[in-house]
């Protein structure tokens, strides 16, 4: 059996033969001819010895990192967060298009079945006196009740004909207040406007203020006009100076660049001009400028 260039290398790799045809030259300048040869020099003593060394070991080409998993569009994503929201939420009664017989039907879910199934219809709505009351609210309508209960939280719960409704801060004054029990007190009779009516969920919110005028159109007209007034706050960055004559009256920011040169403390009374009234922003600018 012949042998063919690299093993007779190995065998002998002293040899020291000229180079030449079918000769083989020195081991270390044999490279070249055994590429040409079509083989790939096995690693020296050396080479295998800095492979293997733990000094040199972290010196070694990291492997290719992997491809990040694709992730899926956007309005993928957007209906499997609906559907898992969907699948948490179970309410107690749903709404139902069919009538039978002037009487409302309500879905409830089976219990056993699985998830994702459709819920079994009963017609048990007409005999709870709640979900017929609400059925008969609509948007916008004026209510009468009596405010049974102001939470710790700054909710206002009105009693509406046997229903219990709730008028959150925002929706009792136009005008800041601090509590509800500025506007309020436990046992008045008030009338409102419904806000909104969700059957589900069994809440129907209302609003004081949507029956009021909004207080800030009619200072509006007072633009240019000077008022006087104390400083409510201090901050960094000017002080707030109530622009009308009254205990729950507006406050407007005044700048710290108009304020060079004055020291002024809370209670202080300012003479300022109303600049700017922003009725969308909630936000009144005066001035000190002529």
């Amino acid at each position: 059996m012949g042998f063919s260039a690299w093993h007779r290398a190995r065998r002998d790799p002293g040899r020291r033969t000229p180079p030449g045809p079918g000769r083989l030259a020195p081991v270390g300048s044999g490279l070249p001819e055994l590429r040409h040869l079509g083989h790939h020099a096995p690693p020296t003593p050396v080479q295998r010895r800095r492979r293997t060394h733990p000094a040199t070991r972290h010196r070694q080409r990291p492997p290719p990192p992997r491809p990040p998993p694709r992730r899926p569009p956007q309005a993928v994503r957007r209906h499997r967060r609906a559907s898992r929201a969907a699948h948490r939420r179970a309410p107690p009664l749903l709404r139902c298009s069919t009538r039978s017989a002037g009487r409302l039907c309500s879905c409830q879910a089976q219990p056993g079945r699985g998830r994702g199934r459709a819920p079994v219809m009963t017609e048990q709505a007409h005999g709870d006196p709640d979900l017929v009351f609400l059925r008969a609210l609509r948007r916008g309508q004026l209510v009468t009740g009596t405010v049974i209960e102001i939470a710790c939280f700054g909710v206002t719960f009105v009693d509406i004909g046997g229903f219990t409704a709730m008028i959150n801060i925002p929706e009792l004054s136009w005008r800041p207040i601090n509590h509800p029990s500025d506007v309020v007190t436990v046992g008045q009779e008030v009338t409102a406007e419904i806000l909104d009516v969700d059957v589900e969920r069994r809440r129907v919110p209302l609003s004081l203020k949507a029956l009021q005028d909004d207080p800030l159109i009619q200072l509006q007209r007072r633009i240019g006009q000077t008022v006087t007034g104390p400083a409510i706050k201090i901050v960094p960055f000017g002080a707030f100076v109530r622009v009308e004559d009254r205990s729950d009256g507006f406050e407007g920011l005044l700048h710290k660049s108009e304020l060079a040169g004055i020291h002024i403390q809370v209670g202080d009374v300012l003479t300022v001009k109303i600049a700017q009234v922003d009725t969308m922003r909630r936000r009144i600018q005066p001035t000190r400028r002529p």
